[in-house]
């Protein structure tokens, strides 16, 4: 009697060699993958699912079904969206995903090179820059799918509400985040690798994000009031 091939054997073996031609390409592609295997084994990645679904869903379900009160008319549905992201959601996640991205790379680099696997893996045949970049891709990895599978549920959960759901602005706000998340865990990963130990990988990290959060903010203001008292520079006025 014979036996009909199994359709999704023909998937891994297509996954495989993608894998191989991937590995064979890209030097910085083993260790991505490395560090990727590693959060999918801990709790770490599952943790912050959690934390990303319980943040993502919390403003969305507290303001459309709790009743909460986002001063909505019954013919503003459409700007429901834009007020929840534009009051909560940004606010919410300038918070929350450099914070995320600290805890995430701020021992990826020291962390190996205390406990001596750093030497190890520069003995293959990595490059520096393979190492550096493939701790950033990895870590990327870790912050990006359980941020995904928030914007999948979040997603869910305003085509289920009252509150028009406009695909297009929920994309800008979904690639904004994702790109924000990417930048604070790449220089999170880089002070990892500039330092010794992973204290003053994380001390360094935390006043990055001051500095970025607030310092550069006043910084820029600062700079603006200055052009505009001292050499006339400032907005246009309206007659």
């Amino acid at each position: 009697m014979s036996t009909e091939d199994n359709p999704f054997d023909g998937v891994a073996a297509g996954l495989g060699a993608v894998d191989e031609r991937l590995r064979s390409t890209f030097g910085w592609y083993t260790v991505a993958k490395k560090e990727f295997r590693d959060a999918i084994r801990s709790k770490g990645l599952w943790l912050l699912s959690l934390i990303f679904v319980v943040f993502f869903i919390l403003p969305v379900a507290g303001a459309l079904y709790l009743g909460l009160d986002l001063n909505i008319t019954a013919g503003d549905q459409q700007l429901g969206m834009q007020v929840l992201i534009s009051a909560l959601y940004l606010n919410m996640v300038t918070f929350l995903l450099p914070v995320v991205a600290i805890f995430v790379g701020y021992a990826a680099i020291t962390k190996e090179r205390t406990s001596g696997s750093l030497k190890v893996l520069l003995s293959l045949p990595h490059s520096r820059k393979d190492v550096i970049l493939g701790k950033v891709l990895g870590r990327c990895a870790v912050v990006g799918v359980p941020l995904l599978f928030a914007y999948v549920v979040a997603a869910l959960f305003f085509a289920a509400s009252s509150v028009t759901f406009q695909p297009e602005l929920y994309g800008m706000f979904a690639l904004f985040t994702f790109g924000f998340a990417i930048v604070f865990v790449a220089i999170t990963v880089s002070i990892s690798g500039a330092f010794s130990t992973s204290m003053r990988s994380g001390i360094a990290s935390f006043f990055a994000y001051f500095y970025l959060t607030f310092g550069w903010n006043s910084l820029a203001n600062s700079v603006g009031q200055i052009m505009a008292n001292q050499l006339g520079i400032g907005g246009g006025t309206s007659s």
